[in-house]
């Protein structure tokens, strides 16, 4: 069955426009086969943003399970557009055969649409054989095959130049490029008294168009040779100026004045890059998703909490939660006791009625700068629902860049 959908939607991606492809799919997710209906949603996903405008006029006619899913696809699709234009996406280009230097670089230019200079190449040909790889990927292997080009990074271009190739230390991770810059160790006297200090210099650099992310890098371990420790801590990052295409790291520590200033280096640990995507805060929720059920472990685990309403002014919200047990269950073993907690700790506590339900009424200042928030009852048992996102505030993105560096030689 599965088969027979997916030539199906491949059919119409050929002969119908976005329109009318969102149109048969949304029919689609009314399905009494859970596997057609939940391909059709995938479906609808990978249409993307120009399934947009059909999927909000579609909407208000719906009814039920299906109106409720197509919100859903519309808050992922409008996540996944923020996303990338917060993160970009990594630009993959293809490079094969033996052409004259310029033809390669203008059409890794062309594919990944990045800002890359060439003013003064040699006539010389190259073979190359890269097959869907990043374009940082692409320049770096252009320069090493050729050995006698090199790359700067700028704060707006990529710039490629004559000169011997630098084999410095890289690490590539989907759109960015981590690269050690310099390793440097020098010693002072100072009134009599001799010191070491060692400095590591790198960047990242991103695609153009992306907003400059949060940098954190830090050293697992950091070894000479001889087996003198470097240190192992958390480096400084500066933060990043918009518009610019790299950021510059640095690492600084003192060491012993006996350790070697021609050393091999073996540097071992990680980039993260945060990045926060701001969503827009919803004025209210008359229909809650499915989604933001939580199931509980209270009356033999079968449990749950509703986000039944959450309405929003400029200077308060109100949340409605419902607590809900087997109908078999007895009424002693509803939670009468709820706690609204947000992450910082602060909470606000309410009585769970006989009907099962439990409202909290939130002032501004929590409104504003506390969006997700924790349920929790105290009896029968403790228990926690973590994540409950009822405001849509904000979410952080994190790209980890690990590197293993063995063998550098330090300046």
């Amino acid at each position: 069955m599965k088969g027979a959908l997916f030539f199906l939607v491949g059919v119409l991606a050929t002969q119908d426009g976005v329109p009318e492809q969102a149109r048969r799919l949304i029919r689609q997710l009314d399905s009494p086969d859970i596997g057609t209906a939940d391909d059709a949603a995938r479906a609808l996903v990978k249409l993307g943003a120009d399934a947009l405008p059909t999927l909000k006029a579609e909407q208000p006619r719906l009814t039920g399970e299906t109106k409720l899913k197509v919100e859903h696809i519309i808050r992922r699709i409008e996540r996944d557009r923020r996303a990338a234009a917060v993160m970009g996406r990594p630009a993959l280009v293809t490079l094969t055969g033996e052409r004259l230097l310029r033809e390669h670089l203008e059409n890794l230019k062309r594919q990944c649409g990045q800002d890359i200079r060439f003013p003064d190449l040699p006539h010389d040909r190259v073979r190359l054989d890269l097959r869907d790889v990043s374009h940082w990927k692409a320049i770096d292997e252009i320069c090493r095959t050729h050995g006698k080009l090199d790359y700067t990074i700028g704060d707006s271009c990529v710039a490629i130049v004559a000169g011997s190739y630098r084999a410095r230390p890289i690490a590539i991770c989907d759109q960015f490029l981590f690269r050690i810059e310099r390793i440097h160790f020098r010693k002072t006297h100072t009134a009599g008294t001799e010191s070491g200090q060692f400095e590591i210099r790198a960047l990242v650099a991103r695609i153009r168009g992306t907003e400059s992310p949060k940098i954190e890098w830090s050293f697992r371990s950091l070894t000479t040779d001889d087996g003198v420790d470097l240190g192992g801590d958390r480096a400084e990052a500066n933060p990043g100026e918009e518009g610019t295409l790299c950021q510059t790291l640095h690492y600084s520590v003192a060491t012993a004045p006996s350790a070697s200033s021609r050393a091999l280096v073996t540097a071992r640990g990680r980039v993260v890059l945060s990045f926060v995507i701001e969503f827009e805060k919803l004025a209210s929720i008359e229909n809650p998703p499915e989604s933001l059920n939580r199931t509980i472990p209270f009356a033999g685990g079968k449990g749950q909490v509703r986000l039944r309403a959450f309405q929003r002014s400029t200077s308060s919200a109100h949340m409605q939660v419902e607590v809900t047990r087997p109908r078999e269950d007895r009424a002693d073993a509803l939670p009468h006791d709820f706690v609204l907690r947000d992450k910082k700790g602060r909470s606000i506590r309410t009585k769970v009625d006989s009907h099962g339900i439990a409202g909290f009424t939130l002032d501004g200042t929590r409104v504003m700068t506390n969006m997700h928030f924790v349920l929790s009852a105290p009896i029968p048992g403790d228990f926690e629902i973590a994540g409950l996102d009822v405001l849509g505030a904000s979410d952080v993105e994190e790209v980890e860049i690990p590197f293993d560096f063995s063998g550098i030689r330090v300046d």
